[in-house]
């Protein structure tokens, strides 16, 4: 449930937030959130922009051929915007 984290991170009026979840099963008994707000979760649902912020597993890696910086800790990886 990594969208949890980024309640703690980014705290928000839950009228505001509610509204833009988006589920990968909205029906099933314990559901799975793809999006909340201006974040996505797992790299299958996350757009393809070269100012996207990424935080992955190890060993995964954004999308497309843009140039980031990257940051690591423990098993995940941060990847920022570079130059390009």
């Amino acid at each position: 449930m990594p969208y949890i984290f980024a309640l703690f991170v980014d705290p928000a009026d839950p009228r505001a937030y509610l509204p833009t979840i988006v589920y990968s099963n909205p029906r099933a008994p314990i559901r799975s959130v793809e999006k909340l707000g201006r974040y996505s979760f797992g790299i299958q649902n996350c757009p393809e922009d070269v100012r996207a912020v990424y935080v992955l597993h190890a060993g995964e890696a954004p999308l497309g051929g843009a140039i980031y910086d990257t940051t690591t800790f423990d098993s995940y990886t941060v990847y920022t915007p570079g130059a390009s």
